[in-house]
């Protein structure tokens, strides 16, 4: 299915069902110096995203799969566009955009009011790297993927199903890797970290990610799983030393540090690299074979309960 005429991209598309749980609300003390927080209730991915529900989706756009990104300043969302004859079209209003032509870079959009910043030029595809075969198993988190492809994979998930997906604030991804009120110091069914709680690595014999429903690692007492190990995830947030300062919306020119990405993966081999605190930095454009990423929604899912295929 081509994308050629934009608007009419997500017609006729099909979704993977991304088991979910509810996180109450809250209010805590955020660490590494990120002060108190309120949290509002949302829903959280069970686990990160599969290769086998990325696959879904991405096999389903044909051979044409770039795509336009831009910030719309109303909602501070995404704005997806794709290439069609006549010019960017936004996928979702069916406005065009305006009358310009993928080149192979960023391109700036300033004379557009609606639009903030520039408009990214992102291609979603399925990586499948010769010699790693080991990483691509269905039940095995997605890896390689920019920070784009993981937004715009969310935005595609929201369009088919209209349910409210996105990626999680940091604030959000700890308080539910510390289990909301229970405060764990690691996201492990007990809170405490050893190599029968979490995938990272044994002193060099680990070299893979496993997959999501791994029976060796238990959820947590919320039922998500794999919120310390197995992945590195990306979050919303622009890099900040301080946690409370850095920002969510999409682009940022004077920022050459990164989104932050939580959880630790399979390639540590230290415990506090995985702990519900630590926070590393990624660039945007930045691959991994550590890194992947997990979808959280605002929307309630029925009587707030979790959903599961």
């Amino acid at each position: 299915m081509s994308i050629a005429y934009g608007a009419k991209m997500v017609v006729g598309l099909t979704a993977p069902v991304i088991p979910m749980v509810p996180i109450e609300a809250g209010r805590y003390q955020m660490g590494a110096g990120g002060g108190m927080h309120s949290i509002s209730s949302f829903q959280m991915g069970v686990h990160p995203v599969t290769n086998g529900e990325y696959g879904h989706v991405v096999n389903q756009l044909g051979a044409e799969r770039y795509f336009a990104i831009a910030t719309d300043p109303r909602s501070h969302r995404p704005v997806l566009g794709a290439r069609g004859d006549e010019g960017i079209f936004d996928i979702a209003s069916h406005e065009l955009l305006s009358a310009i032509y993928y080149m192979g870079s960023s391109v700036s959009v300033s004379d557009l009011p609606r639009f903030a910043g520039s408009i990214q030029f992102v291609k979603l595809e399925e990586r499948h790297l010769v010699g790693l075969e080991r990483f691509y198993g269905p039940k095995q988190p997605v890896v390689d993927v920019a920070w784009f492809e993981a937004v715009i994979f969310a935005e595609i998930m929201r369009m088919i199903t209209g349910i409210d997906y996105r990626l999680p604030t940091e604030k959000e991804w700890e308080w539910a890797a510390r289990g909301g009120d229970l405060a764990l110091e690691y996201g492990t069914s007990t809170g405490r970290i050893d190599r029968s709680m979490a995938h990272y690595c044994r002193g060099g014999d680990v070299n893979n990610t496993i997959d999501v429903d791994d029976a060796r690692y238990p959820s947590m007492p919320s039922g998500l799983r794999h919120m310390a190990g197995n992945v590195r995830e990306w979050t919303l947030n622009w890099y900040a030393d301080d946690p409370s300062e850095s920002p969510i919306y999409l682009f940022d020119s004077g920022r050459s540090v990164g989104k932050v990405t939580r959880g630790g993966s399979w390639m540590d081999d230290t415990t506090s690299s995985l702990s519900v605190e630590n926070r590393y930095h990624h660039r945007v454009d930045g691959y991994g074979m550590d890194l992947g990423f997990r979808l959280m929604a605002l929307t309630p899912f029925g009587d707030n309960q979790r959903i599961t295929p």
